[in-house]
């Protein structure tokens, strides 16, 4: 099922929402493209979460514990080990908590 979910966001929370999804202090707005990436993430913790939506929904929030994980051939790799590899499907990163 493709959605077409509207969100509005101000610029403060756009750059706050930046800084937070790429770990800097950085002055750039966040893109559509990665608040894709992270409201793709969070519904799929959602999917995998042993509890209710509501408790995984809480958790996250209240905790804010989330940081990338990178992937690459369906196993986890470094940042560094990552970087290293070409782009394509065998190459992902998720959210980890």
């Amino acid at each position: 099922m493709r959605t077409n979910i509207p969100i509005d966001l101000t610029k403060d929370e756009r750059l706050d929402l930046a800084q937070k999804y790429t770990g800097t202090t950085h002055k750039k707005l966040l893109t559509r493209k990665e608040l894709t990436e992270i409201v793709q993430a969070f519904v799929q913790e959602l999917i995998e979460a042993d509890t209710s939506v509501k408790k995984t929904k809480e958790r996250v929030v209240e905790e804010g514990t989330w940081t990338k994980t990178y992937f690459y051939e369906g196993k986890r790799v470094s940042e560094k080990e990552w970087n290293k590899r070409p782009n394509g499907g065998r190459k992902f990163y998720s959210y980890d908590d």
